[in-house]
């Protein structure tokens, strides 16, 4: 015969039952991506696992906002596609009005961590999954081969795999500064006929050509 609980042990498994509704964060990946929406249809990556060892798989969720780094004047922006990975965050409250008017308003119903009321942020991804490494203090923005390296004293690099732009125009820059032109006095360097602009340009591009990290 089974040992008749104690309170403690009803209110545990109460509390236990609620929480296994209130959902806060969790690894999820894109199974379509609506760019003009900024919505996405995702699937957690991570089952659900019950007390008796009972595993179940999570439910797509559908229409999804993407949380883009932005404010009312700046925005940053990239590619997603199928199977790219990132977190679910799930609102205390319904935001079903907010996210179509952006009003203060009262919820539409009182549910509270709701797998309908999700946010994507793209870029939660396993450590077995190439990690991102830091370089130093620089900030490093990449897509594909393409990189712009911001150094902690100001100076900018941007280039791919093979070329750095601002090298090329220091190059160019270099180059025109010793060319000469053809006058009635014979060859003169080109740098005399501008006033020495270019030697000004190749100093200030000085000051901020950095290197890609």
């Amino acid at each position: 015969m089974a040992a008749t609980p104690t309170l403690e042990d009803v209110i545990k498994r109460i509390i236990k039952n609620e929480l296994a509704d209130v959902h806060t964060m969790m690894p999820a990946k894109i199974v379509t991506y609506d760019p003009a929406e900024c919505k996405v249809d995702v699937e957690p990556v991570i089952k659900t696992l019950f007390s008796d060892e009972t595993v179940i798989d999570m439910p797509i969720i559908r229409e999804v906002p993407v949380n883009w780094l932005r404010t009312s004047t700046a925005s940053l922006t990239f590619p997603l596609a199928p199977g790219d990975l990132g977190k679910l965050i799930f609102s205390e409250k319904s935001i079903d009005k907010w996210i179509t008017s952006g009003a203060l308003d009262v919820p539409s119903d009182p549910r509270r961590f709701d797998l309908s009321d999700a946010v994507f942020e793209p870029g939660l991804y396993p450590f077995n999954e190439s990690p991102l490494e830091p370089v130093g203090e620089s900030v490093v923005l990449k897509f594909n081969n393409s990189q712009v390296t911001i150094n902690p004293d100001g100076k900018i690099a941007i280039g791919n795999n093979s070329q750095e732009l601002l090298d090329i125009v220091d190059q160019l820059l270099v180059a025109l500064n010793t060319a000469t032109v053809s006058t009635m006095m014979g060859p003169q360097p080109l740098s005399i006929m501008i006033d020495g602009t270019l030697a000004t340009l190749i100093s200030d591009l000085s000051e901020i050509k950095g290197v890609l990290a």
